[in-house]
């Protein structure tokens, strides 16, 4: 999971700027997973509830324009890849706008 991801979103002979917002879904699921699963010990909850809140800090810096209209941009992605995550109709129709301006 975290290693494919750094290596994913660090590499430098194709653009990956469209697949940061992705990634940062899938660590952050992952993460929640973990921490709720039945089972984990305290200490391992408490470990992924810290980098939560980490990824959470970084996750907020991608609240600009860069990040919505390479996800949308992208062939891969577009508007699709946020009405399958169920984005907020609101976020939704923000992208779209940032795109066609």
């Amino acid at each position: 999971g975290f290693s494919k991801a750094t290596k994913q979103i660090c590499a430098e002979t194709y653009p990956t700027i469209a697949y940061v917002i992705p990634y940062y879904n899938i660590l952050l699921s992952r993460l929640e997973d973990f921490r709720d699963s039945p089972g984990r010990c305290k200490e391992g909850k408490e470990a992924a509830s810290n980098a939560i809140r980490k990824l959470l800090e970084y996750y907020d810096k991608t609240d600009t324009s860069i990040y919505t209209i390479s996800l949308v941009l992208d062939p891969r992605l577009k508007i699709q890849y946020m009405k399958d995550q169920k984005w907020d109709k609101r976020w939704i129709e923000s992208a779209r706008k940032k795109v066609l301006i």
